[in-house]
């Protein structure tokens, strides 16, 4: 059965110490967990591109949670791993900051993901969104220069 769930957040909901509300939620039961997405934050924040933030998040996220197969995809890219498993039971989420469509993500696997893994999914996902972001952004400002140069450049061929 499939039962998409849409994760949505916005800064004005966000408390101040977002991180630290997150651990405090779920991530505090394991001193252990709660390590682990200290590295995986402080490691989002060695990239600014989509595709590195999603394999890193991927890394971290599996070494809790387990599937068999996931898909990240927005207007720019599709990443994803599939297997030949049939995986019938999936999440979605639907990442956006402001009103801004940052992608989908869809994990997949053959048995039902209970409620803690999906709480987990979830607090990992929250860690995702500001990086997410900030590499659209910069994907954005870098077309930007990549077609100023290109008008420049035709420019002086006149």
């Amino acid at each position: 059965m499939e039962s998409p769930l849409n994760i949505q957040v916005s800064s004005s909901v966000l408390p101040e110490n977002f991180i630290s509300s997150i651990h405090k939620k779920v991530l505090s039961k394991s001193p252990e967990t709660m390590i682990t997405i200290n590295q995986m934050i402080m490691e989002l924040q060695t990239t600014l591109s989509t595709k590195e933030l999603i394999k890193i998040f991927i890394r971290h996220l599996s070494s809790f949670i387990d599937f068999d197969q996931y898909r990240f995809n927005n207007e720019k890219i599709e990443i994803f791993i599939e297997n030949n498993s049939s995986a019938v039971h999936t999440c979605c989420y639907d990442l956006s900051l402001n009103q801004d469509h940052l992608g989908k993500i869809t994990f997949s696997r053959i048995e039902p993901f209970d409620g803690w893994e999906l709480e987990n999914i979830e607090n990992h996902l929250a860690s995702l969104v500001f990086p997410l972001r900030n590499a659209k952004e910069h994907e954005k400002l870098r077309d930007l220069i990549e077609k100023n140069q290109e008008l420049y450049e035709d420019s002086l061929i006149f």
